[in-house]
């Protein structure tokens, strides 16, 4: 069985959609991770896995090691847009494009592919939408993954699916209530950020949440946008458990044309220039944070 690899956002969904679309005919096993969750991804599809399997991995970007595990498969195929390190890629079908507006555009150029999903992926990657559908699928794919936590990967893997037959197949009433509520939740707590928000002048103007929910970082930008804030640097500092360690995810976009993706190297992640992110062990507090300008 062909093994899929995506990362569990919008884009990534919308790669594996990609997939479906290409090869109709298979059942395709699909493993949603982070960056930071990819090795374990991978070391769960070699344990499930006849190693002869064709694997998909997209919209993730690989380090030396991941590269080296996935290796294992006799046919890789990697379809990214994120900033890659020099890392030796010769064992598998890399495909890596920065200029592209997201990893699924560049799926579809690879698969020979084009239509509607596509320009959805766009407008959402470059957090740029402009049309109805674009905002529904980005908060239904939040909704999702907010309200459903760790029973999300079944949910999503359907949502593929189901873009697969065509965007109009996800308009149903389970999913309309769906939206309909994520909204209202994203209502109440844009209300709280202006509270919770903290501003940081010196050198450059940096914006922290720091945070116990898992708030998109979207509405953070435009809350601030709202409060006719513009910062270098806006930061979500995500406060969680994971299994009995205490965990960090940050978030980092720029108002001004930061660099953030340097920023994110040196917290161990990575991502783009203008978007980043990384997860780190600890609680991570704002002072901390700041040590790394």
């Amino acid at each position: 069985m062909p093994v899929i690899i995506t990362h569990n956002d919008a884009d990534g969904i919308i790669s594996a959609t990609a997939a479906f679309l290409k090869y109709p005919e298979k059942k395709f096993s699909v493993y949603f991770a982070t960056p930071n969750s990819l090795k374990l991804a991978l070391c769960k599809a070699i344990a499930r896995h006849n190693l002869k399997d064709e694997i998909f991995i997209f919209d993730l970007s690989p380090n030396q090691e991941t590269v080296k595990i996935a290796s294992l498969f006799e046919n890789v195929t990697w379809i990214d847009h994120h900033i890659w390190d020099d890392i030796d890629t010769q064992n598998i079908n890399a495909i890596n494009k920065v200029e592209y507006a997201s990893a699924a555009r560049l799926c579809a150029e690879y698969f020979g592919l084009s239509g509607e999903i596509f320009d959805l992926a766009d407008q959402i990657d470059k957090n740029s939408v402009k049309s109805e559908k674009a905002e529904y699928l980005r908060d239904l794919i939040d909704g999702i993954k907010f309200f459903y936590g760790k029973n999300s990967i079944l949910k999503l893997k359907f949502l593929a699916s189901k873009l697969a037959k065509g965007i109009d197949e996800i308009f149903n009433e389970e999913n309309k209530r769906m939206v309909q509520i994520f909204r209202k939740w994203v209502s109440d707590a844009s209300k709280e950020i202006e509270k919770e928000v903290k501003i940081f002048n010196n050198d450059k103007t940096v914006a922290i949440l720091s945070t116990n929910k898992q708030i998109p970082v979207r509405i953070v930008l435009k809350r601030l946008e709202e409060m006719n804030l513009k910062a270098d640097v806006v930061a979500v500092l995500y406060h969680h458990i994971k299994g009995k360690k205490k965990m960090t995810k940050i978030e980092l976009r720029t108002m001004k044309n930061f660099d953030v993706f340097s920023l994110a190297q040196k917290l161990g992640g990575g991502g783009h220039k203008h978007a980043s992110g990384a997860t780190v062990e600890g609680y991570l507090k704002e002072d901390d944070f700041l040590k790394f300008f």
